[in-house]
């Protein structure tokens, strides 16, 4: 016989502005819990109590959002026959049925906790340390849920998450009490718990009950242990009964903004800082300390380098009645020499600096090789 304590609710989970750009886009996780024949037709998403328009719907069974759950078992020695080999079964059925996405711990308590497995996404060595599970004297229930709890650290705080409990009796060699376990269950961050209750003459269903309720979570319970199975596919369903919703927020400035979901009579909130900002392209200029721009002074330079061009030519093969080399070097002779000719030549190129240092070093060179 199966026995259950629900009520349908719905949480946001996350809200990811991290793609928030000039469109105002937004992607929402949304929990529905307990709730079955989903009809995402009548779902309303709101900003500001707004209705944002548009809504794109995805079933988090299709989407890339990880999800976390940690197997948290009884190895007490209540357990020994049927119970759990039937856990055992169970329990490596709903490691091969989970998405690519999914994250999946080991945790057992009995004399003492122990994690046989952080979160792993590959089912084989999983499946391989469940099948080793072996059971022992004690049940350390308490002790085992508030590790299983904190696991949800570094990397694993990116999970959505979650934990399944089974046990078939009563707290046996905790440290830790119920209240020290709701402690840990009663944070934002906490996971959310289904209990899955063995029912024996030793087990008392209050503590579990209470861990379930603490985290909107979900108690199951049987007397037979071939019911594990159905008790774990139940649980892959609820688990799968989540949302990503996608859409373009109204908000462009940077703003808290409420963020509402509405399903029939349910309905909830959470309050986003919304980080928008989008300031105009920023233009740079680099100041320059020279008297003119770049392109003025290439313009300046190529017209020097002519000029420099032409008066050289000039100076060397300006009209004369004399021919050849010898019209040449009488040429370089002549400007060699002192005289009115040359004062009135170098009177034009002394005017101009760069014809000045140019011919120069033209002189320097001719009288080297012996011309002048």
């Amino acid at each position: 016989m199966l026995a259950q304590d629900q009520s349908a609710s719905l949480e946001i989970l996350d809200v990811n502005t991290g793609r928030y750009d000039e469109d105002g886009r937004v992607t929402m996780v949304v929990e529905f819990r307990n709730i079955a024949g989903l009809n995402t037709d009548e779902l309303v998403v709101t900003e500001n109590g707004e209705s944002v328009g548009a809504v794109e719907v995805e079933p988090i069974s299709e989407s890339t959002v990880r999800v976390g759950v940690v197997l948290v078992l009884d190895v007490s020695s209540s357990m020994i026959g049927d119970p759990i080999e039937q856990a055992k079964a169970a329990a490596a059925e709903f490691v091969r049925n989970k998405r690519d996405q999914d994250w999946i711990a080991l945790v057992t308590f009995g004399d003492e906790v122990r994690v046989l497995s952080a979160f792993r996404n590959e089912p084989a060595e999983l499946l391989r340390l469940i099948n080793t599970l072996e059971t022992e004297q004690n049940t350390a229930l308490y002790d085992g849920v508030i590790r299983a709890a904190t696991m949800y650290s570094g990397e694993a705080a990116e999970l959505q998450p979650h934990l399944i409990i089974l046990t078939d009796g009563a707290d046996v060699g905790s440290e830790a009490t119920v209240d020290d376990v709701l402690g840990v269950l009663g944070t934002d961050t906490a996971p959310r718990v289904f209990g899955i209750a063995l029912e024996s003459p030793e087990f008392d269903p209050g503590p579990l009950q209470s861990f379930s309720r603490a985290t909107d979570g979900l108690y199951l319970a049987t007397s037979d242990p071939e019911e594990l199975a159905t008790l774990y596919d139940q649980i892959q369903r609820e688990l799968d009964n989540k949302l990503v919703l996608r859409f373009n927020a109204a908000t462009k400035n940077p703003a808290d903004v409420e963020f509402g979901v509405a399903y029939g009579a349910l309905s909830a909130a959470t309050s986003v800082a919304v980080p928008v900002t989008f300031p105009p392209a920023e233009t740079y200029s680099i100041e320059s300390n020279l008297p003119a721009s770049p392109g003025t002074l290439s313009i300046i330079g190529s017209i020097a380098v002519g000029l420099a061009l032409v008066m050289l030519l000039f100076v060397l093969f300006g009209r004369e009645k004399d021919d050849g080399a010898d019209s040449f070097r009488n040429r370089l002779q002549a400007y060699g020499r002192g005289g009115e000719a040359v004062e009135q030549r170098k009177g034009i190129l002394a005017r101009i600096p760069l014809l000045r240092r140019f011919t120069e070093s033209a002189e320097e060179v001719a009288r080297q090789r012996g011309i002048l």
